[in-house]
């Protein structure tokens, strides 16, 4: 099953320079290193408290050549971080979103990468198109996002292609539908500097014995001493807490009263990809250390949610 989505435009940087590997090293979370040429992994930019700025697509074009996907509409915010870092290095920064257009792709997890890129093979034959995973696999059940990237005069040719092919077009309701449910983080929602990638389920994202980065003596310390504060839950409730819970983010508390976290996605119950509608509403909500699935949680009236999963990304 393989769906698609025009509802957003990443952001689109390229790094380029002697130094360029090196910086983009020290900066990011995980192991930029290991990359071959045409590979890309997903990494954490964070700062100084290992709080997290953007949930980047990084793809090693070259030696000293390579290209960011930020999170849309939070290029501006990632150029000006990565710029304030560039001092001595020969490093050259560009922002180039409005050349590219970004189509989201979400396939089934039954659905191999392997079959996904035969599938799109006569899309992308001869076009200057590439494809990223963009969140990679999942532990729970779902689908997986990865990107498309092409030349902003061939996305139209590209639809009808994707079309022609059965792929099935989203709406942003769809599109945030399936995001949800499959435990799927995002920027500002998840994404946020007031939470670290290890919060986030992206633990597997941030290599903490590469070498030193931004933020990875904060990390390393509240991994070893097991000081992790939250854990990144999927929850499920009804109707009329959702209602109560709409004005993400919204505060989430155990029987007794004790707020132990907060709502920062949720969906309704929605029909997608030809599946028959579910009844529970289902969000996403960062939920204290200490909760596990025996706490009894709720609204701050008392209306009940139910824990699903805690969030996990292998990459």
């Amino acid at each position: 099953m393989l769906a698609y989505s025009l509802a957003f435009t990443y952001g689109i940087i390229e790094c380029s320079g002697r130094d360029a590997s090196d910086f983009l090293q020290r900066m990011t979370t995980n192991d930029l290193a290991a990359l071959g040429l045409g590979e890309a992994a997903g990494s954490a930019l964070v700062t100084e408290k290992g709080r997290m700025v953007d949930f980047l697509t990084i793809a090693r074009l070259g030696d000293t050549h390579w290209r960011l996907v930020t999170s849309p509409a939070n290029e501006a915010a990632v150029y000006q971080w990565l710029r304030k870092y560039v001092i001595m290095e020969d490093v050259q920064l560009a922002l180039l979103t409005n050349t590219f257009a970004t189509v989201e792709l979400w396939s089934d997890q039954n659905e191999s990468p392997t079959s996904i890129q035969h599938i799109l093979a006569p899309i992308m034959d001869g076009r200057d198109a590439v494809r990223y995973e963009r969140i990679p696999k999942r532990l729970e059940n779902g689908f997986n996002l990865s990107l498309l990237l092409l030349r902003t005069q061939d996305v139209e040719q590209t639809v009808q292609q994707l079309s022609a092919l059965g792929a099935i077009p989203l709406s942003t309701e769809q599109r945030e539908c399936i995001r949800i449910r499959s435990g799927i983080g995002q920027f500002p929602n998840e994404f946020n500097e007031q939470y670290t990638p290890l919060d986030a389920g992206l633990a597997d994202s941030v290599r903490l014995g590469k070498g030193c980065f931004i933020g990875q003596e904060v990390l390393e310390r509240l991994v070893v001493q097991n000081k992790v504060r939250w854990k990144l839950w999927s929850v499920e409730c009804d109707a009329a807490a959702a209602k109560e819970l709409q004005n993400v983010p919204s505060i989430i508390t155990t029987a007794s009263g004790q707020a132990v976290g907060q709502i920062t996605s949720l969906a309704p119950p929605c029909d997608y990809l030809g599946s028959s509608t579910e009844q529970s509403w289902i969000g996403l909500a960062y939920l204290s250390r200490e909760v596990s699935h025996d706490t009894a949680i709720g609204t701050s009236s008392g209306m009940p949610l139910y824990l699903r999963h805690v969030v996990t990304i292998v990459s």
